[in-house]
């Protein structure tokens, strides 16, 4: 009767068998079948005690555990990779376990992990983090431009982000600062670490990054930057000279180190960021020419680095060079040309002006902008990646670019060849 033995259906699919006695029986066959008798369920138990039940579980087929076994060793950890698919589910909250079984002789054999998983219509983002620290060792008075941290959108909808200093400090600088991330996809925010001025120690800063992640509209990324006495060189010279090819900068130096290379960064104000401008390591000589300069006052810095990797920079120079600017104004052919995937375009003015640089193709069509703003006059040079307005790489083919300044206009043809 049902005094000794229910079966209780549950909603969420689970059936469970319990009883009240079993009359003393050492094993029995507990399970369910169809009228026919063609399809059952039988479950064999020695677990007849009375007062005893039998849980049935419909196994959760929108959960799948990839790493199934596996080994640990002493003080250490394995990740448990687990999908999750809401194919064919209807909007609603599923829950599930996974067991863990293991040789823990410590009455942990098995373990259990409690799986929820939400199905909604609604697209949310999900921003994931590679790392939520960094710590950057760095020599005094050095660039570290390597650097970067990673931003995933593990969610279902398009994820927005912006990111700030919160502590203001001018040791790092990252690009970009703002943008978004699709769904599956992921971007690279480029952080470039300048000791120069800090003195050996360890340097915190504490970057902001603001989503439109419901769950986590705020992630901070704490970064240290741990700076390192410098190495045994000695900068015996670092010299600028004006000539009608541009600024020639000359440098010795002493080193009982191996040298790998050097770069030049240039900046028009001291306190602004600097950027690199040769496009490849110096290594055949120590001489380099800067074809690009304008009326205001250029200053130059040397970084040096050595063939273990350490990177050393000095104290700049500076450099007026208004007495040799532009007779008049000029846009020169791109080089290389044609080009795969980058490509410098020159230009030259005699005043300060302002320029408008744009990339057409062969049907008129505007595919990027490239400069939009007031110039100062001098020497300049831009490289266009074959990027368009839309962010997106263009096809093979012939382009034009066009140059407007002041009542002045020229173009010319370029091609990309992939």
């Amino acid at each position: 009767n049902y005094y000794n033995f229910q079966t209780i259906i549950y909603p969420d699919g689970k059936i469970k068998f319990q009883y009240n006695s079993m009359d003393n029986l050492s094993d029995a066959d507990i399970g369910m079948e169809n009228s026919s008798g063609t399809v059952g369920l039988s479950i064999p138990t020695t677990s007849t005690n009375d007062g005893k039940a039998v849980l049935i579980r419909p196994p959760a087929y929108w959960l799948s555990v990839i790493t199934e076994s596996g080994t640990i060793q002493p003080n250490a950890s394995e990740n448990l990779i687990v999908n999750f698919n809401s194919t064919n589910l209807d909007t609603g909250t599923y829950t599930a376990e996974i067991y863990i079984d293991s040789n823990d002789p410590d009455g942990k054999g098995i373990s259990t992990i409690d799986v929820t998983l939400y199905v909604t219509n609604e697209l949310i983002p999900t921003i994931t983090l590679d790392s939520d620290s960094l710590e950057i060792e760095i020599f005094e008075d050095s660039i570290n431009d390597e650097e970067y941290f990673t931003i995933y959108n593990t969610g279902t909808a398009q994820l927005d982000f912006s990111i700030s200093d919160l502590d203001k400090e001018g040791w790092l600088t990252f690009e970009p600062d703002s943008g978004f991330v699709n769904p599956g996809e992921s971007v690279s925010i480029n952080l470039t670490i300048d000791s120069y001025g800090y003195t050996v120690g360890t340097y915190t800063k504490n970057l902001l990054i603001e989503t439109n992640d419901p769950e986590y509209p705020t992630k901070n990324l704490i970064c240290k930057m741990i700076v390192l006495p410098p190495t045994s060189i000695n900068l015996s010279s670092f010299t600028a000279s004006i000539t009608p090819q541009g600024i020639i900068l000359d440098w010795d130096i002493i080193s009982n180190e191996a040298i790998l290379g050097f770069n030049i960064y240039k900046s028009n104000n001291f306190e602004n960021k600097r950027k690199i401008i040769n496009n490849n390591l110096i290594t055949n000589n120590y001489r380099f020419l800067d074809r690009t300069y304008n009326s205001e006052t250029t200053y130059y810095w040397l970084e040096m680095i050595e063939a273990n990797g350490t990177k050393s920079i000095f104290e700049p120079i500076s450099i007026l060079a208004n007495a040799h600017l532009p007779s008049d104004y000029h846009l020169k052919q791109n080089y290389p040309n044609p080009f795969n995937p980058k490509t410098d375009i020159a230009y030259e003015l005699p005043k300060n002006s302002y320029v408008k640089l744009n990339i057409y193709n062969t049907s008129g069509q505007l595919v990027r902008n490239l400069i939009d703003e007031d110039i100062n006059a001098g020497y300049h040079n831009i490289t266009w990646d074959g990027i368009d307005n839309a962010g997106n790489m263009v096809s093979s083919g012939i382009y034009i670019y066009t140059l407007n300044a002041d009542g002045y206009y020229a173009n010319k043809k370029m091609i990309l060849l992939k």
